[in-house]
């Protein structure tokens, strides 16, 4: 782990991809390695209906891909519950950040709560999926957990681009208020890689990483931000400005 040290503005984390790409054992060793080096652990939980039948039964897509691919391992059992309740065997959530998040129930939200997880939240994808939109968002944000918003990868975006989150997070969602979606964009997040003390709002002391926006005095800040209208003036680093170049 020695090579792999914060240095600077780059940032170490774990990411065993998720319960059903990863062994239990790996799962728990990566927890273990994070939590040993304080480092940020994400995964993507509860995300389609077939990692819920696949943990649930044993059935399904997710095994015959890894059939498919002669990585179907059989001594795994099916666990006969959901993938929150799985990982909670493993004792693997505390203090990390489950991405998506989509199909889960109360006793899962619960679960989400008593182990200070954060979750991110990432509708460009869910789209580019045709899924639903996250049913369990509204109940997450009632019950005070730390909800995100990220993009997840260009294997399931076609930009990952914030502001587009943003807009399509509003669309969704009309009754979460715009204050709550800039939270979401920006100190939630910071909050989930545990870096809300360093960035994530405009604070004495914390480094400078911003976006500036051109609008009109009259335009209202919220809408300007959501419709994208506003011209980009500058973005900063840690007090440096990157463009314009």
């Amino acid at each position: 782990m020695k090579s792999f040290n914060t240095n600077g503005l780059v940032r170490c984390g774990l990411s065993p991809h998720s319960s059903y790409s990863v062994a239990p054992q790996l799962i728990q060793s990566a927890y273990h390695l994070a939590e040993a080096n304080k480092l940020p652990l994400a995964m993507h939980i509860a995300e389609t209906i077939e990692e819920l039948e696949f943990i649930e039964k044993g059935e399904g897509a997710f095994r015959q891909l890894l059939e498919d691919r002669d990585k179907w391992e059989p001594e795994w059992k099916p666990q006969q519950t959901s993938p929150i309740k799985y990982l909670e065997s493993l004792e693997v959530l505390r203090d990390i950040t489950g991405i998506h998040l989509n199909h889960i129930n109360d006793e899962d939200i619960r679960i989400v709560k008593k182990n200070n997880m954060s979750v991110v939240c990432c509708p460009n994808s869910n789209r580019w999926f045709q899924r639903e939109s996250s049913y369990s968002l509204v109940k997450l944000l009632k019950n005070r957990i730390n909800v995100a918003l990220g993009t997840d990868s260009l294997a399931s975006n076609e930009a990952l681009n914030m502001f587009e989150e943003l807009i399509l997070m509003r669309k969704q969602f009309p009754d979460i208020s715009d204050e709550t979606l800039i939270q979401m964009a920006t100190i939630n997040g910071a909050r989930a890689l545990g870096l809300e003390k360093e960035v994530g709002s405009l604070k004495t002391g914390k480094r400078a990483d911003i976006i500036g926006l051109k609008i009109n005095s009259s335009d209202n800040i919220y809408n300007s931000i959501f419709s994208s209208i506003g011209e980009i003036s500058f973005s900063m680093v840690d007090g440096k400005i990157i463009f314009p170049f």
